[in-house]
């Protein structure tokens, strides 16, 4: 039962984790053009 829940508390973490990369990714995928045009010529 232990070891049940502690596979569970690594896939709630992995998962924190998949979505804090993937909101870091999608900031920069989105941003980076905003920024080129807003300090392009």
């Amino acid at each position: 039962m232990q070891g049940m829940r502690r596979r569970v508390v690594y896939v709630v973490l992995f998962e924190a984790l998949g979505i804090l990369i993937a909101s870091t990714a999608f900031d920069v995928v989105f941003g980076l053009p905003e920024a080129v045009v807003s300090t392009g010529p």
